[in-house]
């Protein structure tokens, strides 16, 4: 013995700072039995350590014992060290009081070991206590660890803190580490009373024991109390042995309750009682994949919050007899052949919106009884199984039920799945199935993957009915475009009970109408009324025609055509009266100005799939030139033209986009021309187009080349006083190297085409003289036919098509031209009806200077 103090009517106490070595190795060879490092025994005790203290013995070893009738306090320093070792009992710390209250406070190290019997690092003990003046007087346990405790038994049992009230409360603390290692048993912590238990854990707890021992890294049993685990966000609570042996935590029959923010690894034994686990924010429980984990009977209830993981893997956890409820709004999951089940009762499965349950090969069972899931989260089953045994059981579904693999959930022949919001099965393979056991219902969303190139899709089997009034929305995902105008896949069989208007199309998933083409989705069932085979739901998946950007696309070469074609008009719109100036000009400089604006209906015809899409349009251009004129020998003349231009291409009749087109062009011309006579006309124009098409795609970039050709002839003869003009004009316009828009699925290639137009019309003129001022009113009417217009592209490799612009319209045009020494002006203006063409307004101005 190292200190003895004894106090039978007072307080024995000691304080050490320095080292004790207490051993039962004596002089001349003695071995004794026992060895106590300090012993103080009194009404009251009362031990504090801040030094070094060693025991040795034979049969039993202590390095603190602190016996009191009234009360006891053990304290320790951070400079504590207490080593103990014997054969058979083997302490650290031992507060004990028969009728008073004990606390013991550790801050320093602790390493103990009982060979054969036992080892405890710390040992609190309150007694039955004692009737005083007819009052019954007992005391509580406290036990408050921050130091490094650990206990060892190679063939015994080993508690890391052992704190037990024979009357009152236990509360132990723990914010260091404690670990045993025992043979027949091991124990972090235990914890027992009377009364109510508190174990509060900020630090690491373990134990571990040999093969068929029995470890437990937390035990708490209240006899008449009940019993509460505080794990904060820095405890690390597990246990390690043979499965069904060993458990991070172990309860009674009394009310325990778990608060976890922290780390807790192992199987749970919580016996009878209507026990609670609150998994908090940050707070993970994961099975370490063991199969023990019982709840016991009783009404019990795992609550994980959000932030919280509840990680069963391969393990199960069972709930035991009693209405159990999990409640979720963090994450609880399973691996392969893991297991929820919450035994027989009226069971309750709440999935909160931020909540995760991820079933992964494994299964959920709520056995017998009228159960209840409502899943406001993600209900995740890959290749999972939710089974809610016989009963009236409801499932609903108010988020997502994901099922992946081949999955299940029997809700049992009486009970029904309401989906309320989306049953999902998209993970971009149409290889999944969802087989469903009893009655669906509810308006709520079917998302499913399908392959167009197999026809095949994700499944839906129901083993049951369709309730009559549910209608679920399928919506598609699928990569890239169809192949073909109509695609078609079986996704749902239905046993019972069903009816067509039960599914409805919805839409495709992650599908823009940007990519040019339209897709419709369409339902088709095949009902047996007999119930003798499976009715039979497919999905259809139409292109339908192409979407405004689409004809946005479609309409550029047709566009860039009827852009350049504003820009060559007419003789008289380019040159204006009086063109090349009075006689004995040789040289002359113009510049003109123009624009037009009007509705253009153009023709279309899908070739391999829908004729849908709005592909009138309003056209708008306006541009500027300047040319320069030569009149060569004879009646000929001849000059070059340069200018800019733009035009602004806008969808009508219900179609939205536009194209914006503008570029530079050049051209040249060569006359023979006679005053009151014939004359005949060949000019060339040329454009590359920038196009910047603006719709639901955003703003997509193309350009295009462009040339035309035009030749046009005519004869001026006079009749009383008016000059009359009739024309015959040729002109040819090619679209062409019109460069590829691409989206995120399609690519739209425009192939161009030509416009062959060909006008016939007459025209009046009269000129008028006032001083050295020439004026020239004029008018004409036309007849103009396109004979071509024809305009191709394709979709994606697949889909082909072409726009026209072949019809007949008329032309009326007025102007009026003014000439001064060698200065001429005309101004014109004219309007365009029928074929393609609406209301097409024109005009132009030309100024010109002959010298």
């Amino acid at each position: 013995m190292g200190v003895f103090a004894r106090a039978d009517y007072g307080t024995a106490a000691v304080n050490n700072g320095g080292d004790i070595d207490a051993s039962v190795e004596g002089v001349n060879g003695y071995i004794g039995d026992y060895a106590y490092g300090v012993l103080a025994n009194g009404e009251y005790a009362q031990v504090s350590n801040s030094g070094s203290i060693n025991a040795l013995g034979y049969y039993t070893a202590t390095g603190i014992a602190a016996r009191s009738l009234y009360g006891t306090t053990v304290s320790t320093t951070a400079s504590s060290e207490i080593e103990a070792y014997s054969l058979y009992v083997t302490i650290g710390i031992e507060g004990r009081s028969e009728y008073g209250n004990v606390t013991v406070t550790n801050a320093g190290d602790i390493a103990v070991e009982g060979l054969l019997g036992g080892a405890v690092g710390i040992q609190a003990y309150s007694g039955p206590g004692i009737i005083v003046d007819d009052e019954l007087v007992f005391g509580d346990v406290v036990v408050a660890n921050a130091g490094h405790v650990t206990a060892d038994s190679e063939y015994g049992i080993a508690i890391g803190v052992s704190g037990y009230a024979a009357m009152g409360d236990t509360t132990v603390s723990n914010s260091g580490s404690i670990q045993a290692n025992g043979y027949i048993g091991a124990y972090g912590i235990y914890a027992g009373a009377y009364g109510d238990v508190i174990v509060n854990n900020g630090g690491t707890v373990g134990a571990s024991a040999a093969p068929g021992g029995l470890a437990a890294g937390v035990l708490m049993q209240s006899l008449y109390g009940t019993s509460t685990l505080n794990n904060a966000a820095s405890g690390v609570i597990g246990a390690s042995g043979d499965e069904g042996y060993a458990f991070a935590v172990m309860g009674s029959d009394a009310v325990d309750t778990i608060n976890n923010s922290g780390r807790i690894t192992g199987a749970l034994a919580l016996y009878g009682g209507n026990d609670v686990f609150n998994n908090r924010s940050g707070g993970v429980w994961s099975s370490g994949g063991t199969m023990s984990t019982d709840f016991g009977d009783g009404n019990d209830t795992l609550n994980n919050l959000s932030g919280g993981l509840v990680d069963i893997l391969s393990g199960a956890i069972t709930f035991g007899a009693g209405d159990d409820t999990l409640a979720n709004a963090g994450t609880v999951r399973t691996g392969t052949g893991g297991t929820i089940s919450f035994g027989d009762g009226n069971d309750t499965l709440a999935n909160a919106s931020t909540g995760l349950i991820d079933v992964v090969g494994g299964t959920i069972a709520t056995e017998e009884g009228n159960d209840t899931i409502t899943n406001f989260g993600t209900f995740r089953l890959t290749g999972g199984t939710v089974t809610m045994g016989a009963g009236t059981n409801a499932f609903t579904n108010a988020g997502i039920l994901k099922a992946l693999g081949n999955s299940a959930v029997d809700v049992g022949a009486g009970g029904t799945l309401t989906n309320v919001n989306a049953i999902d099965l998209i993970d971009n393979a149409a290889n999944d199935t969802l087989n469903l056991t009893g009655t669906l219902a509810g308006n709520g969303a079917l998302n499913i993957d399908v392959n167009l190139l197999t026809s095949t899709a994700d499944q839906l089997v129901v083993t049951g009915n369709v309730a009559a009034n549910a209608v679920q929305t399928v919506n598609v995902l699928f990569p890239g475009l169809p192949t073909t105008a109509q695609s078609s896949a079986v996704f749902a069989r239905v046993s019972g009970t069903s009816a067509a208007s039960n599914f409805v199309a919805g839409q495709v998933v992650g599908y823009s109408p940007a990519n040019f083409l339209d897709l419709d989705l369409t339902i088709s069932s095949q009902i047996n009324a007999a119930n003798t085979a499976a009715d039979v739901f497919s999905i259809n998946v139409d292109v339908a025609g192409l979407s405004d950007s689409g004809s946005l696309a479609a309409s550029v070469a047709s566009g860039a055509a009827g852009f350049l074609n504003d820009q060559v008009g007419t003789f008289r719109q380019r040159l204006g009266v009086n063109p090349y100036g009075d006689a004995g000009k040789v040289m002359s400089a113009f510049v003109r100005v123009y624009t037009s604006e009007g509705d253009v209906n153009q023709a279309h015809v899908a070739a391999n799939f829908g004729q849908g899409g709005n592909f009138a349009y309003d056209q708008a251009s306006w541009g500027r030139e300047v040319g320069v004129n030569a009149n060569l020998f004879g009646n000929f003349h001849a000059g070059v033209v340069l200018g800019t231009a733009d035009s602004r291409q806008r969808l009508t009749g219900g179609g939205v986009g536009q194209n914006r087109m503008d570029g530079m062009t050049w051209g040249a011309y060569a006359t023979w021309y006679v005053p009151q006579g014939f004359y005949v006309d060949l000019t060339h124009r040329q454009m590359a187009v920038d196009v910047e098409s603006t719709s639901i795609a955003g703003l997509l970039q193309t350009r295009a080349h462009t040339s035309s050709k035009s030749l046009e002839a005519g004869y001026e003869w006079a009749v009383g006083g008016f000059n009359i003009v009739p024309q015959v004009q040729y002109t040819r316009t090619e679209v062409e190297d019109i460069r590829a828009i691409a989206f995120d699925r399609a690519t739209f290639e425009g192939h161009g085409g030509v416009s062959e137009r060909g006008r016939v019309g007459v025209e009046l003129n009269k000129t008028f003289t006032s001083g050295n001022l020439r004026w020239t009113p004029y008018g004409s009417i036309n007849a103009i036919r396109e004979f071509d217009g024809e305009m191709n592209y394709t979709v994606g490799t697949n889909f082909f098509g072409a726009t026209s612009t072949k019809g007949t319209s008329s032309m009326a045009e007025l102007g009026l031209g003014l000439q001064a020494g060698g200065w001429g002006f005309t101004l014109g203006a004219n309007w365009t009806d029928g074929g393609a063409f609406k209301s097409a307004v024109s005009g132009q101005a030309n100024i010109r200077f002959a010298w």
